[in-house]
């Protein structure tokens, strides 16, 4: 009966604290906010200038891998017009420089690839990085206490603020 006793004791102080809890709770959440990062960084004049950067330093790259291409495209042509009056030997060469060809292709490509990725990837940590301090410079002045990217949000309720377009505004304009 004793057990009984603190069982339905123990309960009813779960209970309590339970909704104790809850009616605070609205007062621990504070002001919150997020950020859309992803479209913060693709509406920064920053992004837009770095990705015509880009697009330039690439473009003669772009360009010598588009005739290396075309090369080992013409190349193969010849090959196969060739490839019936041709020796075994000489179809053999043939069929190897044709297969380094290829690979060299491919290898530049996958270069050019990596190169452009890694500057990409560089110039997108440097813009968030700033885009963060930005939205922390905006929620410290604005009063929040919290601010999370949106990527992460499951679900924001109507007391939430989205910033994006301030940080996107503050940004642009330089403050």
């Amino acid at each position: 009966m004793l057990s009984h006793v603190r069982k339905i004791l123990v309960l009813a102080a779960v209970a309590f604290a339970a909704v104790a809890l809850l009616q605070s709770a609205p007062a621990l959440a504070g002001k919150i906010a997020y950020v859309d990062f992803e479209r913060a960084v693709s509406q920064s004049h920053e992004a837009q200038a770095a990705q015509k950067r880009l697009q330039q330093v690439y473009a003669s790259k772009l360009a010598e891998l588009q005739r290396q291409q075309e090369q080992l495209q013409k190349a193969v042509e010849d090959y196969e017009q060739k490839k019936l009056i041709l020796t075994d030997d000489a179809r053999g060469q043939a069929e190897q420089q044709l297969y380094l060809q290829q690979q060299t292709l491919q290898q530049n490509m996958m270069t050019y690839q990596q190169e452009m990725d890694a500057q990409v990837a560089e110039e997108l940590q440097k813009l968030d990085a700033k885009l963060r301090n930005v939205s922390g410079a905006i929620a410290k002045e604005r009063g929040y206490d919290l601010v999370v990217d949106k990527a992460i949000v499951v679900y924001a309720g109507a007391d939430v603020v989205d910033m994006t377009d301030a940080v996107i505004q503050a940004y642009n304009s330089g403050k």
